[in-house]
C-alpha cells in the first residue's frame, strides 16, 4: 500500500495492490500509522487500484511526480510496541499472543477449519 498526502488540499491519496486486496479478504486490516501522516489533517480519501506497488509507483511518475524526491516514511517499533509475525502490522505488545495478533490467529483458525473439513 502507498499513500501520498496531498500538500494543497486536504487529501489523501491511498494506492492499494492486489496484494492489499487479498490480505484484507482474508480478514486483516491494512491501515496508514498516524505516525506517517505527521499530523496531516484530511477530509478527502482518493483510493485506487493497481496490480503492484510498482505500477502505483509508475502512476505517479506518469502523472509528473518525481518519486525519487518524495520522503517515503518507514516505522521502527517503539518500545511498547510489537510486530506481528503474520501481517507485520505494528502495534502494542499486549494485542499480541506468540508473537501474532489476534486477526492472523483467526485467519489460520479459518484457514485449518476449511482444511480439515
Amino acid at each position: 500500500m502507498i499513500f501520498v498526502a496531498a500538500s494543497n488540499e486536504p487529501t489523501i491519496f491511498l494506492m492499494l495492490s492486489d496484494k492489499d486486496v487479498k490480505i484484507m479478504r482474508e480478514g486483516r486490516t491494512v491501515f496508514v500509522d498516524q505516525r506517517a501522516t505527521k499530523g496531516a489533517s484530511f477530509e478527502k480519501v482518493i483510493v485506487s487500484l493497481s496490480k503492484t506497488d510498482q505500477d502505483s509507483m509508475d502512476m505517479l511518475r506518469r502523472a509528473g511526480h518525481d518519486v525519487s524526491k518524495m520522503p517515503f516514511v518507514t516505522h521502527e517499533r517503539k518500545d511498547v510496541e510489537g510486530q506481528c509475525s503474520g501481517c507485520k502490522g505494528l502495534m502494542s505488545e499486549t494485542l499480541l499472543f506468540e508473537t501474532k495478533c489476534m486477526i492472523c490467529w483467526a485467519t489460520e483458525a479459518k484457514s485449518l477449519r476449511r482444511q480439515s473439513n
